[in-house]
């Protein structure tokens, strides 16, 4: 859920950060290798101090960075809880969009609708599902210790 971004304590620079780092540690997963992500967006509470990051340059480094740049396969992405802004931002980003791209982008008009795309054991229960925030939090614990081992930087050279 982006609404629980604070720019003011997570600045843009380490969101993307983090972003690339979630991204390289799932990508480590053999499943994930092969049947790709599925992308839920959750745009509830997003306000001014959000929107404001959604600039030309930042979409353009994220689409790109995720369709050109990363060796992750994107099977769908889910939007939920649109808003007018969302509709702006889209009619801009659309035209430069491939084809394949924007046939994996469904816009849903309720969370509940998730549970017809995903089921119910591998959902957060603030969707209907079964996983718990602590289950994230572990999560997110394994995936910090990973990336001690292997930074941004690299592995560290023996020779």
């Amino acid at each position: 859920m982006l609404s629980k971004w604070d720019p003011s304590e997570l600045p843009i620079e380490r969101l993307k950060q983090t972003i690339v780092m979630v991204v390289c540690q799932a990508l480590r997963d053999p499943m994930t290798q092969i049947n790709g992500f599925k992308v839920i967006y959750d745009l509830d509470g997003l306000s001014y101090k959000h929107w404001k990051y959604f600039t030309p340059h930042n979409l353009f480094l994220f689409y790109n960075g995720i369709v050109n740049c990363s060796p992750a396969r994107y099977k769908e992405v889910y939007i939920i809880n649109e808003n007018i802004l969302l509709k702006l931002i889209w009619r801009v980003i659309k035209p430069v969009m491939s084809e394949k791209i924007k046939s994996r982008i469904r816009f849903l008009s309720n969370p509940e609708e998730l549970l017809d795309y995903f089921p119910r054991c591998i959902m957060s229960s603030e969707y209907g599902g079964d996983i718990l925030e602590a289950d994230i939090k572990d999560w997110i614990k394994r995936a910090n210790k990973e990336q001690q081992k292997f930074t941004l930087r690299g592995q560290p050279n023996y020779y």
